[in-house]
């Protein structure tokens, strides 16, 4: 199940090559491994290490998910995988930010893949809107997602829309509904999950990974 690929860590080490290429990961807490076992692309960044803002995000054309043992996770061999890491806001940003809200509109994505082989793209429209409050902090996340037919064949767009909530540190994850394609809200078979993470000094950047089964 795709769905359960999604992970989300908060506190470990990114490895790069000498390219600046992020090639692995090491959680500091449950000793989780991801190493890249394929090729880089996609590869985007947005700010940098000096200011603390510093967001990359690509896709590895394969990766291994070794647990560590303090981890309750299951290895698994993925193919793609899609991934973004950044230096995440601090609870004191976090804290001097409560009572205000932001929208977060991206500048940069991966391709969207498909366990059908098609890649999609995420829309211009899609955003986030976040409701700072501490640990109550909420997100609302808006996603539009496309995937292009050949020839005359149309185009399949799809909405996820959901709120998430504060997790751990600058983090938050929720459940998404999905319509478009056959899903309408609610719809048997048609899950979404999203988590993300603050990025840099007052919450300047975001970032969001999803999952979806239609």
């Amino acid at each position: 199940n795709q769905l359960a690929y999604l992970r989300q860590h908060f506190d470990g080490t990114v490895a790069f090559d000498a390219n600046g290429r992020p090639v692995g990961y090491g959680d500091k807490a449950t000793g989780d491994s991801i190493q890249n076992t394929g090729e880089v692309s996609n590869l985007q960044r947005a700010g940098n290490a000096a200011n603390n803002d510093l967001l990359t995000l690509g896709a590895w054309s394969s990766a291994a998910v070794k647990p560590g043992a303090g981890s309750g996770n299951p290895a698994a061999a993925l193919a793609p995988a899609a991934f973004f890491t950044g230096q995440r806001s601090s609870d004191a940003d976090m804290a001097g930010l409560s009572g205000r809200s932001a929208t977060y509109r991206f500048d940069q994505a991966t391709p969207v893949f498909s366990s059908i082989g098609a890649q999609g793209a995420v829309l211009p429209t899609s955003h986030l809107t976040a409701s700072f409050g501490g640990a109550n902090t909420t997100v609302g996340i808006n996603l539009d997602v496309r995937f292009s037919g050949p020839g005359a064949q149309a185009s399949t767009d799809y909405a996820l829309r959901g709120s998430a909530g504060r997790q751990t540190d600058a983090g938050f994850a929720g459940n998404l509904a999905i319509s478009g394609g056959g899903c309408t809200s609610g719809a048997r078979g048609c899950e979404a999950i999203a988590s993300g993470a603050f990025i840099g000094p007052s919450a300047a950047r975001a970032g969001v990974s999803f999952a979806a089964s239609t």
